[in-house]
């Protein structure tokens, strides 16, 4: 029976207002996700899974005047894994 050890990164893309009207903000963040999945890879991980985790925001005690800050955000998690020996 194989076991394993985990690396949990998170991951987070970088596109702008302007990138999705030219049609290009699908490429940015493939081109991301690539790189981060690469860049992990080489250091003998395999990618396992992508998760979203959701953060909930506890505001301070002046928070209830806040209307535009977030409550939650969601994080997308990338899960890798290497056999242990």
């Amino acid at each position: 029976m194989a076991y394993y050890e985990y690396k949990v990164v998170s991951f987070e893309t970088k596109v702008t207002a302007a990138d999705v009207r030219k049609g290009v903000a699908g490429a940015k963040v493939t081109a991301q996700v690539e790189l981060q999945l690469s860049t992990i890879s080489k250091s003998g991980w395999e990618f396992y899974n992508h998760f979203p985790v959701d953060v909930g925001i506890k505001k301070g005690c002046l928070g209830i005047f806040d209307t535009k800050s977030p409550s939650a955000v969601t994080i997308i998690v990338l899960v890798f894994r290497r056999e242990m020996r």
